[in-house]
């Protein structure tokens, strides 16, 4: 089964909060449950990174971000744009979101969001899968 968006984002963002405040599951919904007719959920443990399906949809929404934004294509540009990164790109994208997660937030309060082929995401969360697509 390919991952939907809610699934996407909910497994990416569930590795940040892992990350950021320790948490010991994450939930997962799926497309639905023919029988109720609505999302169905999935509590298991955080996997230890990303699957690949979510680590390549996380460089996706990066890549779609850059094209819709081509003067921030550089990585320093996007460091300088995420303070809390320090300079440095994360080894692994869940510890990029977890370090990210207050100035995610602060996004959304100010309205700060991007919509990229039907997501609506903060713009700290397309720089942060920018980071990651170049």
């Amino acid at each position: 089964m390919s991952p939907n968006r809610r699934s996407v984002l909910l497994g990416l963002g569930a590795g940040g909060v892992a990350v950021a405040g320790g948490l010991a599951g994450w939930q997962l919904l799926d497309d639905g449950d023919e029988a109720t007719g609505g999302p169905t959920t999935t509590t298991s443990p955080p996997p230890p990174e990303p699957t690949s399906s979510l680590a390549d949809a996380l460089v996706a929404v990066g890549a779609r971000y850059l094209e819709a934004t081509p003067d921030e294509a550089d990585q320093e540009v996007l460091l300088a744009a995420l303070p809390p990164l320090d300079g440095q790109v994360p080894e692994r994208p869940a510890q990029a979101l977890g370090v990210l997660a207050e100035q995610a937030a602060a996004d959304h309060e100010r309205g700060e969001t991007v919509t990229l082929d039907g997501w609506v995401l903060s713009r700290t969360e397309c720089r942060a899968a920018a980071l990651y697509a170049l």
